[in-house]
């Protein structure tokens, strides 16, 4: 039953300029770890703040572009690569991101196609310890 797996309760809908996203994935992704491809993605305020960290060579990159948030704000990570791919097989210019949790798939819906993309594990700079 391939509905079961398709959430359908997604609180969270994050509308955004595909061009942008794009763009944005482009300048942070050759920061991101080239064996898990984690990009973080902070949504809040009206505004996507991408970044991609890797810790063993020490590289950070974080970009914003703005978007419309309806319900709360996110704190998510993608496999850039994945999230790349999906949107450039979407037609529209503008693409509403469904969600409802940070371990859940999100959803987005473009005429009579359901896409998901699953979450990964957040990539996070270690504490220092003083």
């Amino acid at each position: 039953n391939i509905n079961a797996v398709i959430p359908t309760e997604n609180p969270i809908q994050v509308t955004f300029n595909k061009a942008a996203m794009l763009k944005s994935i482009d300048k942070v992704k050759i920061a991101a770890n080239k064996t898990s491809k984690v990009m973080n993605v902070n949504i809040a305020d009206g505004e996507i703040e991408l970044e991609c960290i890797d810790l063993d060579q020490n590289k950070e990159l974080r970009t914003t572009l703005p978007c419309h948030i309806e319900g709360e704000g996110i704190e998510i990570a993608y496999n850039h690569v994945f999230l790349s791919d999906l949107l450039k097989s979407i037609i529209s210019p503008e693409v509403t991101l469904q969600m409802s949790s940070d371990s859940r798939a999100a959803v987005i819906q473009e005429f009579h196609r359901t896409y998901l993309i699953m979450p990964v594990m957040r990539t996070k700079p270690e504490e220092v310890e003083e």
